[in-house]
This record gives C-alpha cells, sequence and structure tokens, in this order.
C-alpha cells in the first residue's frame, strides 16, 4: 500500500475546462434537472483539475491565462452518448486529437508549481488501497488520477435520479441528442477556474473564474 506522508492535503483546486451551450446538451441537462437529478454543474469538457494552495493557484495563473488567451476555436467532435452504470451519469464522449494536446500542455505548465498537493478523498484513496499502482503513479505526478495518459475527453450531462425509468430516460435523451451526436461543436471560450473540492462536483463553490474568448 502506498504511503501518504507526502502529500500536502488541501481543499481547493485550480480546474480549466471548456463551457458547452449547445441546444440539446442544455435540453437533456433541463429532462435530468426536472428528474431530480443532483449534479448542477453547467455541461463543461475539463481540460485540467489540479489539486493547489491560494498561493500555489496566484504562483501558476499568469502563465495559465497567457496560454489560454493564444488559444484558438476548436472543433470539438462529439462522437458517442455514454451512460455510466456505476455511478448513474450520462456523458458525451469527444474525440480526444486537439484537445489532449491542450490537456498535455495544461499539464507542464501547472505541475511546474505543484508541491504535491492532493485532495483529501485521493489520499483516504490511496491509504484505502483503491487506486492501482499505475493510478497512483498518475496522482503523485499529476495531482488528479484522471490527467496524462488517462485523460478521458468527455462532456459530463448529470446524474439519472435512482427513480426515475431509465429506458425511458435513455430514449428521450437519445431523441434529445439526436443532432449532436457524430457533429462537431466550435468551442469559442474557455475557464479558467479556482473552486472548493467536495465529495462531489455539484457541491464545490467557485472562489475565482476568467471566462477567456478563444482566437477565431
Amino acid at each position: 500500500m502506498a504511503s501518504t506522508e507526502k502529500f500536502i492535503q488541501v481543499n481547493t483546486c485550480v480546474a480549466v475546462d471548456f463551457p458547452v451551450e449547445i441546444d440539446g446538451v442544455l435540453q437533456t441537462k433541463e429532462l435530468l434537472s426536472s428528474l431530480g437529478s443532483i449534479y448542477n454543474n453547467p455541461p463543461h469538457l475539463t481540460l485540467l483539475l489540479m489539486p493547489a494552495t491560494e498561493v500555489v493557484f496566484e504562483a501558476m495563473k499568469s502563465e495559465l491565462h497567457d496560454y489560454l488567451r493564444n488559444l484558438r476555436q476548436i472543433k470539438l467532435r462529439i462522437i458517442d452518448m455514454v451512460y455510466e452504470i456505476e455511478r448513474r451519469f450520462l456523458q458525451l464522449q469527444i474525440e480526444p486529437s486537439e484537445v489532449l494536446t491542450i490537456h498535455s500542455n495544461l499539464l507542464t505548465i501547472a505541475t511546474k508549481y505543484r508541491k504535491n498537493e492532493l485532495r483529501q478523498k485521493d489520499i483516504e484513496r490511496i491509504a484505502a488501497g483503491r487506486y492501482s499502482d499505475v493510478e497512483v503513479g498518475l496522482i503523485e505526478r499529476y495531482g488528479f488520477v484522471y490527467a496524462g495518459e488517462n485523460f478521458n475527453c468527455h462532456i459530463t450531462i448529470g446524474d439519472v435520479p435512482k427513480e426515475a425509468d431509465i429506458e425511458d430516460v435513455l430514449a428521450q435523451t437519445k431523441r434529445l441528442l439526436a443532432n449532436v451526436v457524430g457533429h462537431n461543436y466550435l468551442a469559442g471560450k474557455v475557464n479558467l477556474l479556482f473552486h472548493t473540492d467536495a465529495a462531489s462536483q455539484s457541491e464545490m463553490k467557485v472562489l475565482w473564474k476568467e471566462t477567456i474568448a478563444l482566437q477565431g
């Protein structure tokens, strides 16, 4: 079992994401909300998530901002809708291509400032042996298990409440997303955020946010 003594426990993170404002996605979000979904975050594609203290965030913020403001608008190809059975989440899978390059560049910038900070829940999971050696290695390097070669290029729409009829929800969702899956979406802006950590994303609080328009 990996030791957790070297990690610095923090309850704040730096994040970068593409906000997603597609009619079919927003309508699906409204459907899930009407059924009692607890995931209240707007649809987005996360490009970077890294635990950081406010001091570390302030140190890296300028370089992250300079990189992001020089990005050009990017086409995101939505290739599939996925229902994650264990967590009951609906997601859209995105063709990684250019997104992987942006993710890698953001990691390169952010890891220069990182001081081994880690979220409490990941420290607890490591101590409990819930991560593989490969996953622990990713967390040690990047502060987050879904980073680097384990990056999952997706948009989370929301959770399907247990009381809902999953077959009916999926049927409605497929209709709403009929003109979304298999098509391109032009990402024209990007968010740089500093927020609290929480048991779930829906419980986090944004402490600082800047939305940057991408070059045409």
